[in-house]
């Protein structure tokens, strides 16, 4: 190896010097240019994203409201209300509730929407009748937050109003969404000042007409606070209508100037944008905004454009964003000085150790260098030098060969513990993975693979939303941006997710969606951010808590039933008791006045209405004795069981005169044949108590046919005939529609029971005048849960 002289020391000295001027000149001006730009474009890319966060907030939010318009229109009081009003008598034909009592439950349901949506100012059903009055409201009441029902003697009428004659010209299922605009009661502005949008659906009656509509009234102050509240304090946030005219300004006497005679249009405010703000097939747009105006100086700007409204494709809701590129390069002159500063201390020091240390250290850093090199080619033997200097360079060279030594001995130690702690997680029940503060997946174990489908790597390296469905998806990203951002890095405890055991949705390869419990913790690696998250399947336990909702549905159902069948029973056996108690009063003023014709009247008379009781409390056992002794299902031959059921009820026809026509070869039907004998001795019964007295044609049809997978059975009579008002409630306990013909009222709501026990189903077919048509249906194939 050839000695370095003197001179070559200078020179590298030389060399060292010139080399570090150029670089301290070159870096400088890169660095600030550099730095400048990546500044505008990192504002500009905050921007565009607070931007989209914001128009994908306000879409949701109207997409939601008209969701909800759909959801009110289907719901049960609304039909029952038109029913209830449409009829003379003021109560609905169908479930016998009154107008009232559906206004009642209406607004129940209007309270609760309205309380589960903060947003939500006013729900309305508004009728086209008495010049478009409202028929129930529930406002919200600020700044109490107060949800009431308006009394109806306060109740407005709106046919004076743009909105509703839009609304009236609307399609069938078609939701109508109004402009924005600031809200009216009354003929005027409400004063302070509440911005709205609607939304609105027709509601037609069974005939077709238009009766009404049901409108909601969101509260846009509640929606842009939102907005507001989510941007950075120095972003300037604007909004305006498909016109241009401003619905969000920072200048109060310019928002919604048009509802108040004074309007302002973002092109005059922005001429430059005019090209952007036309272009219907533009969504968004970034970029820097150059003003002529002193006043008006260049700006990092973000635009969107929020197509709202499927029924007017070219109605949008123009979104702009803006910060003053002052205001973004102001932070940059201090840095500015912090880089030169460090520019000219490096220039020093080069300087310095071009000149002093060129010659001393330029054999040792060789050594070094060529260990280094032995090191990377995964030589560590090679590392131990014999002859080192024993000056500071030889210190740092045996510093190198420790330090090379303890990183093996870490790295050793790290892999153990790092496969120790892999068999851990992998051994866990419940699903572990981790994520960086940028939603990356970083680990996951052997239970998160089976849980969400996946192999580890399809899911290392790729965003956490992968394993989301929305909204979760969509909402994620502003939760990492809280934690990433020292400002936002604190959320109100009822936003949180570290520490908290949430319920959430997941989403699975192949597309499934099912719940899930999330428990996240945070840890700080070299000012890095490392979430973990623990999560459990808890798609058993929402299915039982939802079977166990559905068992108590149908317990009050249950309990509903049981309170109408007391109610029925305590009236049919209260008539006769009472009647005998009078009667037992008259026979003994008879008995004080010798008058025995009178007495054996009087007992007689006692002696029919215990008879009578007798009769219902046997029917009454009759009806509770049907299904309390299980039987197993047989194929039952329905013609032997008719033969022995007229056989039965010979007398009974012989007395009515009445006929039967029995069809032959009736279809055999898989059921309890005790059921059926008392299943068609009750229907025939009815016929020939209800059907053949009084009546011209006294015969008696009886048939049956498989149809649609059922069998089916009929039993019709020539009577008086049923009216359509009545042909559900004459299978219920102790209904008669003629007090003049015997029977307690039992027959067809034991029939009826019959069928329930069955899986089947029993109806009539009846017009007064026309005689009636009795017809029961049995599944063609035995129900696993059927219980005879």
């Amino acid at each position: 190896m050839i000695p370095i002289k003197l001179g070559i020391s200078s020179k590298i000295s030389i060399l060292v010097c010139s080399i570090a001027v150029l670089s301290v000149v070159l870096t400088s001006g890169w660095a600030f240019y550099s730095f400048r730009q990546l500044l505008i474009e990192e504002n500009l890319e905050n921007i565009e994203h607070d931007a989209h966060v914001a128009s994908d907030r306000l879409r949701s939010r109207i997409e939601d409201m008209s969701n909800d318009v759909k959801f009110l229109h289907d719901i049960p009081p609304i039909s029952g209300l038109i029913r209830a009003s449409t009829n003379s008598d003021g109560i609905d034909i169908e479930d016998t509730s009154s107008e009232v009592q559906w206004k009642n439950r209406l607004a129940v349901i209007f309270k609760e929407l309205i309380n589960a949506k903060p947003y939500y100012r006013r729900i309305r059903f508004i009728g086209v009748a008495d010049k478009g009055r409202e028929i129930v409201r529930v406002d919200r009441v600020v700044p109490e937050n107060r949800i009431v029902r308006i009394p109806d003697d306060q109740l407005q009428t709106k046919e004076h109003r743009d909105f509703y004659q839009a609304i009236i010209k609307t399609a069938d299922k078609q939701v109508y969404l109004s402009e924005m605009n600031l809200n009216w009661d009354h003929g005027k502005i409400i004063v302070p000042h509440v911005p709205v949008i609607r939304a609105a659906m027709r509601v037609e009656d069974e005939q077709g007409k238009i009766f009404g509509f049901v409108l909601i009234n969101m509260d846009l102050s509640y929606v842009f606070k939102e907005l507001k509240e989510s941007l950075h304090s120095q972003t300037k946030f604007l909004m305006t209508n498909t016109n241009g005219d401003f619905l969000v300004h920072p200048d109060p006497l310019k928002t919604f100037g048009f509802d108040l005679g004074r309007p302002s249009l973002i092109l005059e405010e922005y001429p430059t944008l005019k090209g952007q703000f036309n272009d219907v097939g533009l969504e968004h747009w970034s970029g820097m905004i150059e003003q002529d105006s002193a006043k008006s100086p260049t700006m990092a700007a973000s635009m969107h454009k929020i197509y709202f409204d499927p029924t007017k494709p070219d109605r949008f809701i123009c979104l702009l964003l803006t910060i003053p590129k002052d205001k973004i390069v102001a932070s940059l002159e201090a840095v500015q000085r912090q880089i030169l500063y460090v520019m000219i201390g490096l220039f020093l020091i080069a300087m310095v150790i071009g000149l002093f240390f060129s010659r001393s250290l330029t054999r040792p850093l060789l050594q070094i260098i060529e260990s280094i090199d032995s090191y990377g080619k995964g030589d560590t033997h090679s590392i131990h030098v014999h002859k080192a200097p024993s000056d500071e360079t030889g210190i740092l060279l045996h510093a190198f060969q420790h330090m090379v030594f303890q990183v093996e001995k870490r790295a050793n130690e790290l892999r153990f513990s790092e496969a120790r702690n892999r068999a851990v997680l992998d051994a866990a029940a419940d699903a572990i993975l981790s994520i960086n503060e940028n939603g990356i997946i970083q680990s996951v174990n052997e239970a998160t693979e089976t849980l969400f489908g996946y192999t580890s790597d399809e899911m290392i390296g790729q965003q956490i939303e992968k394993l989301m469905p929305s909204p979760h998806r969509e909402m994620h990203q502003s939760y990492l941006e809280r934690h990433r951002n020292p400002e936002m890095n604190h959320p109100a405890p009822s936003e949180g997710v570290i520490g908290r055991i949430r319920e959430i949705s997941g989403l699975r390869k192949n597309g499934s969606v099912f719940p899930m419990e999330l428990s996240v913790s945070r840890v700080w690696i070299n000012q890095s951010q490392l979430f973990t998250g623990i999560i459990r399947d808890v798609s058993e336990r929402k299915e039982a808590e939802a079977r166990l909702i559905a068992k108590n549905i149908e317990l009050e159902q249950k309990n509903k039933e049981a309170e109408q069948f007391i109610y029925s029973v305590s009236h049919d056996l209260k008539a006769p008791i009472l009647s005998c108690t009078g009667l037992m009063a008259l026979l003994w003023e008879d008995m004080d006045r010798n008058d025995l014709d009178a007495v054996r009247d009087s007992l007689k008379r006692i002696d029919r209405n215990v008879l009578r009781l007798e009769n219902c409390v046997g029917d009454l056992l009759e009806f509770c004795r049907v299904g309390s002794i299980p039987h197993e299902p047989v194929l039952v031959d329905v013609n032997k069981i008719l033969k022995q059921v007229v056989t039965e009820l010979e007398l009974s026809i012989n007395q009515a005169d009445a006929t039967l026509d029995i069809e032959q070869d009736m279809p055999s039907v898989i059921a309890d044949p005790n059921r059926m004998t008392e299943l068609f001795i009750n229907l025939l019964n009815n016929a020939i108590t209800y059907g053949c007295k009084d009546a011209a044609n006294r015969t008696i049809h009886v048939g049956g046919k498989v149809e649609n997978g059922q069998v089916q059975y009929f039993v019709k009579d020539h009577g008086n005939g049923i009216g359509e008002a009545y042909h559900e409630k004459i299978f219920s306990l102790f209904q008669r529609l003629n007090n003049d013909r015997q029977g307690s009222g039992v027959g067809l709501a034991i029939v009826s029971r019959i069928m329930e026990l069955h899986n089947g189903k029993v109806w009539v077919e009846s017009q007064p005048g026309q005689g009636a048509t009795f017809w029961v249906a049995f599944p063609m194939q035995p129900q696993s849960d059927v219980v005879v």
